[in-house]
């Protein structure tokens, strides 16, 4: 095992096909689960190892050089702990001399030509990426058998970027970054002013707005880790200087209690400009809008694992109808009581307890579904108590939740050692079934409800769906079968929820954003149900699906309110004379 100096930052190298390598290196990074990428030598090694479609193969072999996450090939040459669980492989091709060196050479050693190089960054799990010598052997010492360095200094890290293999599709990006920044993107509305966009807490990245344009930085990480949260409050200057601009607003996520957020008044004091909170949700829609050129109005299914809501909940499974100025919510998921709030994003469990609750009622504490989660009864009785009580219960409309909860349910996953572990072998469950040939599927498993308050605001309620989970459990259905027929039903309950919204506004286009449009299955059944119902699914080919496209909605909010608010002030002074 290596560390290698690149041009974002150190990676870690070992033999992919080497199973006590690879769980050496999980082991030194302490990343029990997590996927790592590879590196191959040529197109052919990459091909033996995953099937790519000729738009990945493309992207592949353009000077960007991204990660692609493609379905793995029967038999691929890899160890089992590259990526357990996965049906799908990360693999990217050499992008710098070093790199060509390193694999021509163990190549003519006889190591062999088809063999591919686990290629990670160089750190301890979620810490920041290693960029100069003395740093990444203060962090790994001797644990590496060698370092392969050079004598060019990196300034900023700058990780690989990452993109989804998506057949008869564009690539879907997950991480936009080396090879792709600080490529401007032009704004659908211009900014007469100025600003920065601080984006979200996880999966950061900020953006400069001056002259109708976004300048997004790499990939800065979770700012809750304090070399990330360093390198996101360097990055705003780095930005500031090279766009040449003084920011006259800075741009944050509604969520009080994000660390950026929190930043953003040292930075309105530091600069004399305004703070603008976005909503987390509309600021997904409306980078999906502004990649397209787009200012609305559009019907947009937002689906991820959390946003703070205008009501002070936690939001994540939204139906908006909205424009780059503003939004009115349509309609959601019906909540879930989640025991002990963040925890139950970790503890899967934790979300099935709360979908049992929603589907059985008071009395789900009696199912046989409840004891084989929770054998202990000592923590069985400490969360139903919380929930029957309501006591320390987040609410939430997560769609990330209910992937969460239905994964522990079938025995997928019980716990996310890294984010979205249980929705991604959710997924990989579901991989052995072809689309369109989901059982049980004869019939809807959910509900449409509409608020009794009058306020129009639609519950996409999936309790059925929970009961016939548990009914083909009890029957004995495998697995596949039953993740396969969840995603069918979970895009046919959100269509149903798009069609009615149709009919009523008239309008046809939809944008599906948000991190749990990651899945590839989820993403492919709904587009296919919306197009046969006469819809226009939008997804994102420019900025993540995910958080890192926060920053370019936020700055398409705050350029649109500001034209927005100038054609008013227009308006009152031809009025006035």
């Amino acid at each position: 095992m290596i560390a290698i100096k690149g041009i974002g930052g150190f990676h870690l190298a070992a033999r992919a096909d080497d199973e006590c390598a690879v769980a050496l290196l999980r082991r030194m990074k302490h990343r029990d689960a997590k996927p790592f990428a590879l590196m191959a030598p040529t197109l052919a090694v990459v091909e033996s190892l995953v099937r790519l479609s000729p738009a990945c193969r493309e992207l592949l072999l353009s000077a960007s050089r991204p990660i692609v996450l493609a379905p793995r090939r029967p038999g691929a040459a890899v160890a089992p702990s590259v990526a357990p669980g996965n049906h799908r492989l990360g693999v990217m091709l050499p992008y710098t001399p070093i790199h060509h060196l390193l694999l021509d050479a163990i190549g003519q050693v006889g190591v062999g030509v088809r063999t591919a190089l686990v290629m990670t960054s160089a750190n301890r799990s979620d810490e920041p990426l290693a960029i100069n010598d003395a740093d990444v052997m203060a962090r790994l010492g001797d644990s590496c058998d060698a370092y392969l360095t050079h004598d060019r200094a990196i300034l900023r890290a700058a990780d690989d970027s990452v993109f989804v293999d998506m057949p008869n599709d564009v690539p879907l990006p997950l991480r936009r970054s080396r090879g792709f920044v600080p490529r401007a993107i032009t704004l659908p509305v211009a900014s007469d002013e100025p600003g920065i966009c601080l984006g979200g807490e996880m999966k950061n990245v900020i953006a400069v707005v001056r002259r109708g344009e976004a300048i997004l930085s790499q990939h800065l990480g979770d700012l809750k880790h304090p070399l990330a949260f360093e390198r996101f409050t360097r990055a705003i200057n780095d930005l500031c200087e090279l766009a040449g601009v003084e920011p006259r607003w800075i741009a944050h996520d509604l969520h009080p209690g994000y660390v950026n957020t929190q930043y953003a008044a040292r930075l309105a004091e530091r600069w004399g400009a305004q703070c603008v909170a976005v909503q987390h949700h509309h600021a997904h829609a409306a980078s999906l809008l502004a990649e397209r050129g787009e200012v609305g109005p559009v019907l947009a299914m937002i689906a991820d694992g959390v946003g703070y809501g205008n009501d002070g909940t936690s939001w994540g499974g939204e139906l908006l109808l909205a424009d780059l100025a503003g939004y009115r919510r349509l309609a959601s998921l019906a909540p879930l009581y989640l025991p002990g709030g963040d925890a139950a994003a970790v503890d899967t469990r934790r979300c099935a307890l709360a979908l049992l609750h929603q589907a059985l009622g008071i009395d789900f504490e009696r199912h046989p579904a409840v004891l084989r989660l929770l054998p202990d009864p000592s923590e069985r009785t400490t969360l139903v108590a919380m929930m029957r009580r309501r006591v320390r219960c987040a609410t939430s409309t997560s769609v990330g939740r209910v992937f969460d909860g239905v994964a522990a349910l079938l025995g997928v996953c019980t716990r996310n050692r890294y984010e979205a572990e249980a929705p991604i072998a959710l997924e990989a469950a579901a991989a052995s079934v072809p689309l369109g040939e989901e059982p049980m599927c004869d019939q809807s498993q959910f509900r449409l409800i509409e608020s009794a308050s009058g306020n129009g605001l639609v519950s996409i309620d999936l309790s059925p769906l929970t009961l016939k989970l548990l009914a083909g459990l009890e029957d004995g259905v495998e697995t596949p079968a039953l993740a396969a027929m969840f995603h069918h039903q979970l895009a046919s309950a959100m269509t149903a929820a798009l069609g009615r919204a149709a009919e009523i506004t008239g309008i046809n286009n939809v944008a599906l954003t948000g991190g749990a449009f990651c899945n590839e299955r989820l993403t492919r059944e709904l587009t296919d149900q919306l197009t046969r119902r006469g819809l226009r699914a939008w997804r994102h080919r420019v900025v993540p699906t995910g958080d890192g496209g926060i920053a370019l909605g936020q700055a398409a909010v705050v350029s649109a309110r500001s034209r927005d608010a100038k054609t008013n002030r227009q308006q009152e002074h031809a009025l006035a004379e």
